[in-house]
């Protein structure tokens, strides 16, 4: 009785699962369905055959070998996927009634219209298939909908009043067609419906505010059509949603305080559009949030301080707006923040000091606005993951912190047209990863050495572009091939190739080594201009405007006269110089 009691456990593991599909044993395809396979790969011919049913379809004796097809174990075809397929479908398709799933791509064209009869179908999904023309009438037959996907297609003309028959679909997708023509009101009706995603196609009017209805409505995804009109409030009822893209339309009113009732909400996109009116403070509730894109539209007002609640919020981008206001301090508590594009508002005040506990920053840009101030001596402290930095066209002063060094991944850094000042000198030889600079219109005296490589080092990323244009600084030990204001950055060995070059022109001039040593000593070189000459010590500097490059004086134009003692740098003005 135990030696019985022992063995029952090894027997079970031993027998066939049948519970599972297919069952572990050989299942034969049903025959009148087999008939109808090898008509479907007769008619069809595959980019890749060698990884296609003309390969794989050769015997029914096992379904499970059938590569693209899946039965169940009584041997009927319920799963079959069609990929790189091109040509017309046969009719044959029509005789596989068990199935459940189709899917295709390729180039084929059309559904054929025996597809009526595959009445059991929940899931159809021809995606990047080259279907054309209008919606496939066909699918008005298939009630048991619950997944239709017919992205990356050419199908045009509206979309046809029947959708809303198909009350079992939970996903709807028809991204990147030509449809055009309203939505329908009518899609109230599929009250099961998690996705509805119809983005990159023609769709005008506006939305409708009947879609209040979706109640089980996850994500709603409307980007890159003609759509008008406001964003109903009604769809506040829609709290289970967790995405709303609406980019790239030409919606206009304001964003409506009722959404702030969406507390599940993760992404909301609503940028490139022409919304107008303030960011409701109430939006404070949506504590899920983690992306908002609401860039390039009409917003004005100021920031709200309550969005410092959201402390999931991974990218804030508000660009090319008319906000107004101080940037709100609180907004230091956004730990998570990686995105922070406020760039070509109104903004005033200064950069905050609170930003500093931003460490996770990866993007930082409030250029074109009206921001005073400096930049903090340990605002840069901790933003040790910061890739993209630009303050240009403010009206920040003061000389740059020494903890700008310690961005060892800053990728590209924007000071222009500010009225920042001092010695660039130390700070640039630290940002060993920096490909783009930009320091022009500001008061940097001095020179630059070998910029974005550890002094003395080779490296395999040189810096790729080089904006100077000050007219107070110049570079040494770089040697350049310099276009108006852009210079490329070629690294090369630190030999009598290198090159100096004066700000603001396309003057280089071979310059050894141990010439730098002669800067050092400020024996006249620090501040000559392509003439000669020096410029005047404190030339006029007016307000920038964030509209138009920076108003500064040509220095290059100067007329003071060098002094006497001053004398134009040569290669051996300094040769027994040494470092």
């Amino acid at each position: 009785m135990l030696r019985t009691c022992l063995l029952l456990p090894l027997l079970v593991l031993l027998l066939p699962s049948c519970n599972r599909q297919p069952c572990a044993a050989a299942v034969a395809v049903l025959y009148p369905q087999w008939l109808a396979l090898v008509s479907i790969r007769d008619g069809l011919d595959f980019l890749y055959p060698s990884r296609s049913p003309k390969a794989f379809w050769t015997s029914r004796s096992d379904c499970s070998l059938l590569f693209g097809a899946g039965c169940d174990s009584l041997g009927n075809v319920v799963s079959l996927s069609l990929y790189d397929a091109i040509g017309t479908i046969p009719s044959a398709l029509g005789d596989l009634t068990a199935l459940l799933s189709l899917a295709a791509n390729g180039d084929i064209a059309s559904l054929p219209a025996s597809t009526t009869q595959l009445t059991s179908l929940t899931l159809l999904s021809f995606s990047k298939s080259g279907l054309t023309g209008a919606f496939p009438s066909v699918i008005s037959a298939l009630k048991k909908l619950k997944d239709l996907k017919l992205p990356g297609n050419s199908l045009s003309g509206p979309l046809p009043p029947f959708l809303s028959t198909l009350t079992s679909l939970t996903t709807l997708r028809l991204d990147s067609n030509l449809f055009t023509g309203s939505i329908p009101a009518g899609l109230s009706k599929l009250t099961a419906l998690t996705i509805l995603s119809f983005p990159n196609n023609l769709l005008t009017g506006s939305l409708p505010p009947s879609l209040s209805a979706l109640r089980q409505l996850v994500n709603i995804d409307l980007r890159r059509n003609k759509l008008t009109g406001s964003i109903p409030s009604q769809y506040s009822t829609l709290t289970g949603l967790e995405g709303i893209y609406l980019s790239n339309n030409s919606l206009s009113g304001a964003l409506p305080p009722a959404l702030s009732t969406l507390t599940n909400l993760r992404n909301l996109f609503v940028d490139n559009n022409t919304i107008s009116g303030s960011i409701p403070a109430s939006f404070s509730t949506l504590v899920s949030l983690v992306y908002i894109r609401a860039n390039n539209n009409k917003l004005s007002g100021s920031l709200p301080s309550s969005l410092s609640t959201l402390t999931t919020l991974d990218s804030l981008i508000l660009s090319n707006n008319a906000m107004s206001g101080a940037i709100p301090s609180l907004y230091s508590s956004l730990e998570f923040l990686a995105v922070l594009l406020l760039n070509n508002n109104s903004l005033t005040g200064p950069i905050p000091l609170s930003f500093s506990a931003l460490s996770y920053l990866y993007q930082l840009d409030v250029s074109k606005n009206s921001l005073m101030g400096d930049l903090p001596s340990v605002f840069t402290t901790n933003m040790t993951d910061l890739r993209f930095f630009n303050v240009s066209f403010n009206s920040l002063s003061g000389s740059l912190p020494t903890g700008l060094s310690n961005l060892q991944s800053l990728y590209s850094l924007d000071l222009s047209s500010n009225y920042f000042s001092g010695h660039v000198r130390t700070i640039f030889s630290a940002l060993t990863s920096l490909q783009s600079i930009n320091i022009s219109f500001n008061f940097f005296t001095g020179y630059l050495p070998k910029i974005g490589f550890p002094r003395g080092a080779q490296s395999n990323r040189p810096l790729q572009q080089l904006f100077f244009r000050n007219c107070l600084l110049n570079l040494v030990n770089t040697c350049t091939s310099m276009s108006g204001a852009t210079v490329n950055i070629v690294e090369t060995q630190r030999t009598e190739d290198e090159c100096f070059v004066f700000c603001g022109t396309s003057l280089a001039m071979p310059i050894f080594p141990n010439q730098q040593c002669g800067m050092e000593k400020g024996m006249c070189a620090a501040n000559l201009t392509s003439n000669g000459v020096l410029p005047p010590p404190s030339p006029p500097h007016p307000p920038p405007n964030p509209r138009r490059p920076h108003p500064h004086p040509s220095l290059a134009s100067s007329t003071s006269p060098l002094p006497a003692s001053c004398s134009f740098p040569t290669s051996s003005a300094y040769t027994a110089c040494t470092p």
